[in-house]
């Protein structure tokens, strides 16, 4: 064991005794419960100290001072805690990304918060059961349009204003009321629609971007082989980071977005596909209740 001082994770430098055990140097701060291995830090005069762990400092601290103990043992050499140091950040990988990932990830935000919105609405979206339709169709046929009107006014929703519609227009011909119920439709598809667009303008644009990202990336690489050389990889690593992540965040946005597009798209069609079989079953239901009175 000696006497000597080391970097702390904190920053500060603790005075404390080091113990050697094989390849591997351990350190006990004599200032604070601080306790651990050490390891060169670039550009730092004195050894950094890496804490294994409460439990593995309690046998390291008592390792330095009786000589027994509990030790960890590094077989990587050092290397292990390299790794973990390299290791990045959610946050400080994103940033590599630079503004062309900004834009990705900008667009991957509004894209997830349309959907969740989408979702939402689209549930909500209520079309009405096939027995509230036989009851006003039943209720046409005995000639009660009162009862009727009232009946569909308490639908909720689009459906409702379309049995409305049907029920105040359900004296005209067919050719007439399928074309008075075929525009209440059209005006539900833009409402259900709405946002999708854009949706698929992400899935689409967002490899793109990340394609932008990795031109402009090898870009940045080249200029900096030009100032500093092929000799120093630790120069050009932001240059390839960016050229990598822009790419890697293109394919992340995108993916999902396409996927939320075709469920959407899906469920959006298959409303409105309700809405045209609430329709046609009104419209046959009525020119059947026609024909019984003839």
């Amino acid at each position: 064991t000696f006497e000597g001082k080391a970097l702390a994770p904190t920053g500060e430098i603790e005075e404390g005794t080091f113990a050697a055990f094989g390849p591997s140097v351990y350190f006990a701060s004599k200032q604070s419960a601080l306790a651990g291995t050490t390891f060169s830090k670039l550009n730092a005069a004195e050894a950094a100290i890496a804490v294994p762990g409460e439990a593995y400092s309690a046998g390291i601290r008592t390792f330095i001072e009786s000589g027994q103990g509990s030790i960890p043992a590094d077989a990587t050499l050092g290397k292990a805690l390299k790794i973990v140091e390299g290791n990045d950040s959610i946050l400080e990988h994103l940033q590599k990304g630079g503004s062309v990932g900004v834009v990705i990830i900008g667009l991957g935000v509004i894209c997830l918060l349309l959907g969740a919105f989408k979702v939402i609405e689209v549930t909500a979206f209520k079309t009405p059961a096939p027995e509230d339709v036989q009851k006003i169709i039943g209720q046409i046929e005995n000639g009660d349009l009162a009862n009727a009107r009232t009946t569909a006014a308490g639908i909720p929703g689009k459906g409702g204003a379309l049995l409305v519609k049907g029920v105040e227009f359900a004296d005209e011909k067919r050719g007439t009321l399928e074309e008075i119920l075929y525009e209440k439709i059209l005006a539900v598809r833009p409402g259900l629609e709405r946002f999708l667009p854009f949706i698929a303008l992400t899935a689409a644009a967002a490899p793109l971007l990340g394609l932008l990202g990795t031109v402009t990336g090898m870009i940045k690489t080249f200029n900096l082989i030009t100032i500093f050389g092929t000799g120093d990889a630790k120069s050009l690593s932001s240059g390839i980071s960016e050229a990598l992540v822009t790419t890697e965040l293109g394919l992340v946005v995108a993916i999902p977005a396409l996927i939320i597009h075709g469920l959407l798209s899906r469920m959006a069609r298959q409303k409105i596909g309700d809405m045209e079989q609430t329709a046609v079953g009104f419209i046959n239901g009525v020119i059947g209740a026609r024909n019984k009175d003839k």
